[in-house]
This record gives structure tokens, sequence and C-alpha cells, in this order.
């Protein structure tokens, strides 16, 4: 039965059922004596006509063939559910009730609630649907544009202050354990295959740039860890964002730094333990060292540039993508491009260097740290934040307009007021001289306006170009000398205190924990 709250009221001029002395629409004769075939309904029965009473309901719900419900044309359901009822046709004159509810009612939801308590089978009662308009479908996004990336990699720099530093030590000794794992797995791949090294040198170094190296970045863009190279963009647009202060920036950076290579030391001490790397499988890392080391100190640190370029792309795209099958695309093509283009990445040559100098290289460790610690990590901090970081500032962030600020305030910082104010009489002098014929109010005054004509006996005379004197420069010089401690206060505070955060970098914070996972 259909609660009676479901249906709706008899409208104006149409008389109550209820009056024939049965239920409302219960579809009986004029006396009131139901038939066998409601009967059987009533019962939950078989029907007549080899019907069931799961046919008639599925019938009411849904319509019968041929029946125009957007129209209200019922006359053809309702021939059909006395068919299958086994209701006559003539009962109460179906014929002319049709005709009736077709004029009466336009609403085929309401005919079908009457008709659904009238044959008495348990039917379900579907409610009106929405409008098309009112149906908003939102699919998850599995990509960020640009712009979101870019605020997500300020948001994660910002992040990266807010944790502590055994944090921070935790995430960088684990990030030195997941890159020592890619450069192990390439050196045993790639690595052991030297016979092919001189003969098809381009699939050689195809072969140890794809297998291996890219588990490492993608392992910590999943997982979450503190990459000393990856930092150097994140900090650097986080500092240009004015988001963090300069000692934060260069906190993380020497912080991560020092924790990869703990990371980078205990692996390589494990490999030798485990004998990964014993008798002949040793020959590959001592001469990719020693080919390390002999590089010039120019050449490696363009190569460092290279290599983070690469890199932080990588991790700009891991970051862009929500899925962890896109983070890992995004990894591999630039990371095992890197590795192909033979360039270098300071925290795998952490594990690469240490690996043969335990399993005898005789590499010195100044040579070591000279030349190739050292340019790599220039390099490396040259190319993931300038060359990806800066340059992305420019294109979605505000570093153009903060330059401008910038230089505004230092040179209001800088010039004295009275020197500020001759330099703009001198400016607005040489513009005279150099534009002060061209009559601008003739050039812009609308048509006839009689403007633009200089009364008669009267010469523009421009102003003598002003000089700065000894005296004034002297003033100047005077009064830089007397604002230089209060200006080197200002800087220190700036340096070392960060701004409040945003709502969007708070919550990116309590989500993150100030690691590589956006």
């Amino acid at each position: 039965m259909i609660p009676q709250e479901t249906l709706a009221p008899p409208r104006q001029g149409e008389k109550d059922d209820s009056a024939r002395g049965s239920s409302a629409g219960d579809g009986l004769p004029p006396g009131g004596t139901a038939s066998p075939g409601n009967q059987d309904i009533e019962a939950g029965q078989g029907l007549p006509n080899g019907k069931t009473s799961a046919d008639a309901q599925e019938l009411i719900a849904n319509g019968s063939p041929g029946c125009n419900e957007t129209a209200g044309d019922l006359g053809p359901s309702l021939v059909a559910i006395s068919n299958i009822a086994g209701l006559p046709q003539e009962a109460d004159g179906l014929s002319g009730r049709a005709e009736a509810l077709r004029a009466t009612r336009s609403s085929s939801l309401y005919g079908k609630q009457r008709w659904a308590q009238s044959t008495k089978v348990p039917s379900r009662v579907f409610k009106q649907a929405p409008p098309h308009d009112e149906h908003h479908e939102t699919a998850a996004s599995i990509i960020l544009t640009p712009k979101q990336t870019y605020d997500h990699i300020v948001a994660t720099g910002v992040a990266k202050t807010q944790i502590t530093l055994a944090k921070q030590v935790t995430q960088g000794v684990m990030a030195g354990f997941y890159i020592s794992f890619s450069f192990m797995l390439c050196m045993t791949v790639g690595g052991q295959i030297d016979h092919i090294q001189h003969d098809h040198p381009g699939i050689y170094n195809f072969i140890l740039g794809a297998v291996g190296f890219p588990l490492g970045l993608t392992v910590i863009m999943v997982a979450g860890a503190d990459l000393f190279t990856s930092s150097c963009m994140y900090m650097i647009t986080a500092w240009l964002e004015g988001r963090v202060a300069t000692y934060y920036v260069i906190k993380n950076w020497i912080v991560a730094w020092w924790s990869n290579l703990a990371g980078c030391l205990i692996m390589a001490q494990l490999v030798v333990w485990a004998q990964l790397f014993a008798g002949p499988k040793s020959a590959f890392p001592i001469y990719l060292a020693h080919k390390k080391t002999a590089a010039t100190f120019g050449a490696t640190l363009v190569k460092g540039i290279i290599c983070n370029w690469l890199v932080n792309l990588a991790v700009w795209m891991a970051n862009s993508a929500r899925d962890v099958t896109g983070k890992a695309v995004g990894v591999y093509l630039p990371v095992s491009a890197f590795v192909t283009l033979g360039t270098e990445h300071v925290i795998a040559n952490q594990f690469e260097l240490s690996l043969a100098k335990m399993l005898g290289s005789g590499i010195p460790l100044r040579t070591i740290i000279g030349s190739n610690w050292v340019p790599a990590t220039i390099g490396n901090i040259i190319g993931g934040a300038f060359f990806v970081g800066t340059l992305y500032a420019g294109t979605y962030g505000t570093l153009y307009e903060r330059m401008w600020l910038r230089t505004t305030q230092l040179y209001i910082w800088i010039v004295p007021k009275r020197t500020r104010e001759r330099i703009a009489d001198m400016y607005d002098a040489v513009y005279d001289r150099l534009y002060g014929w061209i009559d601008w109010d003739a050039i812009t005054a609308p048509p006839n306006s009689g403007m633009g004509t200089a009364a008669p006996g009267v010469e523009a005379t421009a102003a003598p170009p002003a000089m700065v004197s000894q005296k004034t420069f002297t003033h100047a010089v005077s009064s830089a000398l007397v604002d230089a401690p209060k200006l080197l206060v200002t800087a220190a505070v700036a340096a070392v205190r960060n701004p409040p955060m945003t709502p969007f970098e708070r919550k990116r914070t309590n989500a993150g924990l100030g690691s590589d996972v956006v």
C-alpha cells in the first residue's frame, strides 16, 4: 500500500472516490463488490492471463509500451493494467475513466500512484526528478593546472619550515636511502653490460638511465622524504613569494644535504656488507667514480645545472599528478633523461663515490669533495632554484611585481628625500628639454575646443636643469651612514622571521607535514 501522505489530494472539481463506499481509486464496480482478479492481487497471488504481481508492479512503475506519459496519455496503460489484473474493461466505465483521467490529471506520476493503490500491489514511489540544470556532476581532476601546481609547490616550501629538526633529518636520511636504492639498481642492470658500452654507447646509456634510477624519486614523491635537489626548487619559490625567510631556506638546504649524505653513507656500508658488488661487479662503480672525478670543475658544475633542471621538472610534473601512475610517469621521463645524458646529481654521487671508495677505488676524499660534490652542489642549486623555481615564479607567481617593489623600497631607503626630489626635478627638466616642444594639449584636446592655443605674447620657458652640488652629495652620504644601522637591523629581523601562514598553507602543512607529497 502507498501511504496516504504520498498521494496528492483530489483536485478542485474532482469527485472523491471514497463516496462510493470503497477505498480511493480501488477500481471496484459501483456496487463495491470486488472481482476475483482483485482478490488475487490483494492476496499477492498469481494473476490471470499468465501474469504475476511482479509484472503488474513493473508495468505500474514503468508504464506500458505506447503510453505517452509526458503528455498525460494514460489510456493504454489503464487498459494494459486491467488486462494483467484480470479486470473487465467495461467495469466502472474504464474507457470513460481513462478519458477523465487524461483531462484532469496531467502528471503521470500521480496516475501511477493512484493505480498502484487501486490494485493494492506494493510498488515503489519514485520522487519527481530535479530539473536537468540541477544535476551538477563534478569529476575529480587527475592533473593540476600549472598555476595550481606552482601554488602547491610554494605551500610545500612553507610546510618544510614548520616541521621539527628531528623530522627533517629523518626525512633527509630516508631520501638518501631511496636515491641509493635507485643508483644501486641502475649499476646492477646497466652497469653490468659493459660489452656493449663501446660498441653501442647509445643503447648502453639508455638502459643505464631507463632502468633503476627513476625508482628513487618516485618513492620520494609517493611516500614522502626530504631530498636536497628538490628542496632547491621548493624553498626558492616560497622565498620569492615572500612566504619564508632567508634563514629557513639556508637551514633547509644545509640540513637536507647532510641528512642525504648520512643516508647514502649508511646504504653504501650496507651494500659492502651484503657483497652486492663484490668481485667482478665492483669494476663498474670504481670505473664510474674515476670518470666523475676526472672532469673539470666547470664541466661538473654545468652538468649539475642540467641534471637538477630535469630533476625538478620531474618533481613539478609529479606534483601536478593526482594519482600514483601519473606521478610515476611524470618522474620517469626527465629522470631517465638526465641519467642517459650523463649529468651530475650530487646526492646520487654521494652514494656512488662513497661506495667506490669503500670498494677500493683509491680516490682521496679531498678529490671527491673538491672535484665532484662541491661543483655538483652548486650546479644543482642553480638548476633547481633558478632554471625551474625562479623562472616559474616569474611565469605563475609574483616575482616581477616583487622585484619592482623591492627596487623602489631600496631606492627610498638608500637615497635621502632631498636628493630624490632633486633627481625628480632633473628628470622633469630633461623630459621638458626633449619633449617640451610637443603641444600635448593640442594633440589630446577634442576637435574645435580651442584648447592648445597659446596666448599672444606668452612664450613657454623650460625650467633650468637642477644640478647636484658637492654639499648635497655630502649630506646624502651622511644620511645614508646614519640610517645604515636601522636598515641592517630591519633586514636581519626580516631574514629570520616568516610571515603568518595563509589558510591554504596551513591546510597544506597539516596534510603534508613538509614532505614532497602533495
